[in-house]
């Protein structure tokens, strides 16, 4: 069982193959399929049966890349045993090592670099020279883990096979900040670069949930390019058109819900007799719709000044119902008449700047109204609370 020190790191490794799927789906030919844990780490599979194979690895411990390594050569033993079972072609295929750190190594760096016949042969010619004797034995200072890869990567039954792999190799590193460099990559493309981060959730966390949807169907987690590039340019006209606000907040935690429980709002629907969920919905909506205002405001997604014709927008529709059920003067009782209104006006759309927004926005700005005692549900709200107020 692995120490409670190493769990931060295995699952950075894990996490590192979702962000590293997410490159290759924004960098890969239309009609390409990016796959994670199928035949590598993360690999693609173009149209035209060309494949990418990548071991991704973290660089957050020791250096995996490193001459004497067990990582690095054991990613070239597998390499080997799946070209041996027909499942890479050479030929067809570029092997990849991607670490997400400024990591250093000879022998990576020269495999990388190594194109021609003659410089494959030199770097196979080092490597045999820095591990095995003049016997072909590996070195009695070697590992016994780094001898199993060894003899594995440099039997003369592999050779060929070995050489093929560095003709196809490359290694390529990361700054060790991985989401602030897909952040670079996503603002590049777009013309609202300020919702860059926005676009990058959306498509870590669609990339997810696809890969643990084929995962629990029992199916091979193969991504189709074209479907994620749609999927992002969906997303991503919600703001380009303008007709349209996406939530940019998340749900509120249990202990946030809590804590807001004896805001005014909430004694607003308590006088109403208001039920605990329809409390705790209330909750979340002004929770969500502040956050989200927030967001809009600070992306300059919507004009500041906005908000208060919203919220002047929202006074109004509540001065109209009020007075219609005045009028109307059919309600049973005082909470009766609060009941009706509250769900006519929290069950209201408006737009904010002309744009549609998230279903509890409106809702949301209309218990923040309520929490100022600007507007209320019960008849008699501001004599009954008003001592709450204070």
């Amino acid at each position: 069982m692995a120490s409670l020190a190493q769990v931060p790191k295995q699952y950075y490794g894990y996490s590192l193959q979702c962000t590293e799927c997410v490159n290759l789906l924004l960098d890969s030919a239309p009609g390409s399929f990016v796959s994670v844990e199928v035949f590598e780490d993360v690999g693609v599979t173009e149209s035209s049966g060309k494949v990418k194979a990548v071991q991704t690895k973290s660089g957050s411990g020791a250096n995996p890349i490193s001459d004497s390594a067990v990582d690095l050569w054991k990613t070239f033993r597998n390499w080997i045993d799946q070209v041996k079972a027909g499942i890479l072609t050479p030929a067809q295929t570029q092997f990849e090592i991607f670490v997400n750190s400024k990591a250093k190594g000879k022998f990576c760096t020269a495999m990388s670099e190594a194109k021609s016949q003659a410089e494959i042969a030199t770097v196979i010619h080092s490597i045999r020279k820095k591990f095995l004797d003049k016997n072909g034995v590996p070195k009695a200072s070697l590992s016994e883990e780094l001898k199993k890869q060894i003899l594995v990567a440099l039997a003369p039954a592999n050779e060929k096979h070995f050489a093929a792999i560095i003709g196809s190799f490359t290694y390529r590193n990361g700054s060790g900040r991985s989401y602030e460099e897909l952040m670079i990559r996503i603002a590049k493309t777009l013309v609202l670069d300020r919702v860059a981060d926005v676009i990058l959730l959306h498509a870590l966390g669609w990339t997810k949930r696809r890969i643990d949807q084929l995962i629990e169907q029992s199916k091979p987690a193969n991504i189709s390019v074209d479907e994620f590039r749609n999927e992002l340019a969906t997303y991503y006209n919600l703001f380009n058109t303008q007709a349209y606000l996406p939530s940019l907040s998340g749900t509120p935690s249990q202990d946030d819900i809590s804590a807001h429980r004896s805001q005014l709002y909430v004694r607003q629907l308590e006088i109403i007799e208001a039920s605990d969920e329809e409390m705790t919905t209330a909750v979340i909506d002004f929770l969500m719709a502040k956050a989200n205002a927030v967001e809009y405001a600070r992306r300059n997604l919507v004009n500041r000044t906005s908000f208060t014709d919203f919220d002047a927008t929202l006074q109004g529709i509540w001065k109209n119902r009020k007075k219609a059920l005045e009028l109307e003067a059919n309600c049973k009782s005082d909470i009766h008449f609060g009941q009706r209104l509250a769900n006519d006006c929290l069950g209201r759309a408006a737009t904010l700047q002309g744009l549609v927004v998230p279903n509890n926005f409106t809702s949301g700005c209309f218990h923040a109204l309520a929490n100022q005692l600007e507007i209320g549900w019960h008849p008699r709200y501001g004599t009954i609370l008003s001592g709450a107020a204070n």
